[in-house]
């Protein structure tokens, strides 16, 4: 295909291939563009499919590796040539494809090594229960066995999206958890074309994908699109007084959530004010910036305990020369921040 020039339909926006690479076993690279998008669109797409492929997508790794009578992973087996930190860490590069689309592979797999030497170990080696789970890298050098001898090591394998909160293992001797990264996807680079089609301004959205060999650029730009698709086709219905009470025969919870408004904010600052001495509190503390310090100086404000004594109607009205809605907001922040530092 000439990059130089691309043909871009006048009306079916859709995904193209402009180029595609496989450097290594555990890098492969593509090129996509997305046209004709009108101004303004192109960025909007990017953001979501660029956060959609780093976080959304799941991956499968090795979390955790267990050897027995092993007391410490800077000791040295016996016969191998690499300390178990080295073997640990050649774990962590072992990149496996799943079936994610199946939904037949279960989250948490047990898998395992058993090797005899002398020779070499490699990620060929691996033994994955349920088989629907492959290595890609099978060529990856895991150890080197110097001698006769027999080498088992117990394999934990998850598969979550990237976005995953971090489990914290509780050590064993014997057990040395893997800082694995869930993320298929490597890295994601969007940019932007102009061009005019009929006296009319249109974008370009291009798409650069490397990923780790688990999925191949195309697959991963399908599975974030569908994602995508699948989270904001939900049905608008904004639910009336008394819905709740149906929805919860459905199922569900109710769940606490903290202010969120600005009012919100301010008049459950103001209930916090008795716990603080505010009276001894003086303005310049809120580090404020000069403009709002000054509106309050000339609204005869020195002290917080002063500025708490207004209500959010009070603040949004305070009739004051160059006094707007940000500045309003900006003390609502500051008496907040404070609170948080010494509350």
């Amino acid at each position: 295909m000439n990059h130089d020039e691309l043909f871009v339909p006048n009306h079916d926006i859709r995904w193209k291939c402009v180029e595609l690479r496989e450097d290594s076993a555990r890098l492969h690279y593509g090129r996509f563009f997305l046209a004709p998008l009108l101004e303004g669109q192109a960025d909007l797409i990017g953001i979501a499919m660029r956060k959609a492929l780093l976080e959304e997508l799941e991956g499968t790794c090795i979390t955790c590796a267990k050897l027995l009578d092993v007391p410490h992973e800077y000791v040295n087996i016996d016969g191998v040539e690499e300390s178990v930190y080295d073997i640990v860490m050649n774990l962590k590069k072992i990149v496996f494809r799943s079936n994610q689309l199946s939904g037949n592979v279960p989250r948490v797999l047990k898998g395992h090594i058993r090797a005899r030497g002398p020779g070499r170990i490699t990620a060929h080696s691996i033994v994955v229960n349920p088989a629907q789970v492959e290595v890609i890298n099978k060529d990856e050098h895991i150890a080197m066995l110097k001698q006769q001898m027999e080498l088992f090591i117990e394999l934990e394998i998850e598969r979550k999206r990237a976005y995953g909160r971090k489990i914290t293992y509780t050590l064993q001797e014997g057990s040395y958890p893997i800082d694995a990264s869930f993320s298929p996807v490597l890295n994601v680079n969007h940019s932007i074309h102009t061009y005019s089609d009929k006296n009319e301004r249109k974008e370009m959205l291009f798409l650069e994908i490397w990923t780790n060999g688990s999925f191949t650029p195309v697959e991963a730009l399908g599975i974030a699109s569908q994602k995508l698709v699948k989270l904001f086709g939900f049905p608008l219905r904004i639910d009336e007084d008394g819905d709740e009470e149906k929805e919860s025969h459905n199922g569900g919870c109710k769940v606490p959530i903290k202010p969120f408004t600005l009012e919100d904010k301010w008049e459950s600052l103001r209930k916090k004010k008795t716990k603080l001495a505010v009276e001894s509190i003086y303005i310049d503390q809120l580090q404020l910036s000069a403009k709002v310090y000054n509106c309050l100086k000339r609204a005869k404000i020195y002290k917080l305990s002063q500025l708490l004594n207004k209500s959010y109607k009070d603040l949004m009205n305070m009739k004051m020369e160059y006094f707007g809605i940000e500045d309003a907001k900006e003390i609502i922040l500051a008496v907040e921040k404070y609170f948080e530092i010494f509350d």
